[in-house]
């Protein structure tokens, strides 16, 4: 049985001055608020693709406003500890000096939302979201550094009380 997290953090993509950095997409006119409604996407395009100049390749990519692109190397994380409630869809990433296809990589569509959620519930979550921003467990957050899968992220812990929790 899963141990309850004690600590939640907040995921931050790409803001670092280090890595690739976005250039431009063809998101096949794919509406990406869709990622935000907690459902499972069905006919996914798959000629989706992101093109990303400057090295070396992240773990976490942002590419635009709604598109957190992840490496194998974090699908592999979430595989092997069974985090539940994501789905990795999978999208082309370019270079734009190289035009060398990399990755693979996949967008993240985030099923699982904090809100309506209590304390026990949001503890027991590994990965999940609350509008637009994005949580991970403290127990996510060491395997992926463990396993050497966080480039390109950076973690911020938060108070339970952000989802109205007191501590």
């Amino acid at each position: 049985m899963k141990q309850s997290n004690s600590n939640v953090y907040q995921l931050f993509i790409g803001f670092t001055n280090k890595g690739l950095y976005y250039v431009k997409s063809d998101r096949r006119e794919f509406n990406e608020y869709r990622f935000y409604n907690g459902e499972w996407i069905e006919n996914w395009p798959e000629d989706i693709s992101f093109i990303f100049d400057g090295e070396p390749e992240g773990d976490f990519l942002m590419g635009g406003l709604h598109w957190r692109l992840v490496s194998e190397r974090v699908r592999q994380v979430f595989i092997q500890n069974k985090i539940p409630g994501v789905q990795f869809l999978p999208v082309k990433v370019i270079h734009n000096q190289t035009g060398k296809e990399l990755g693979p990589y996949y967008v993240l569509n985030i099923l699982q939302s904090a809100v309506g959620q209590n304390r026990t519930s949001i503890q027991n979550l590994d990965f999940f979201r609350r509008i637009t921003d994005v949580f991970i467990s403290e127990r996510l957050k060491r395997q992926l550094e463990q396993e050497h899968a966080s480039s390109g992220a950076s973690f911020q812990r938060v108070p339970l009380l952000i989802f109205g929790i007191k501590e």
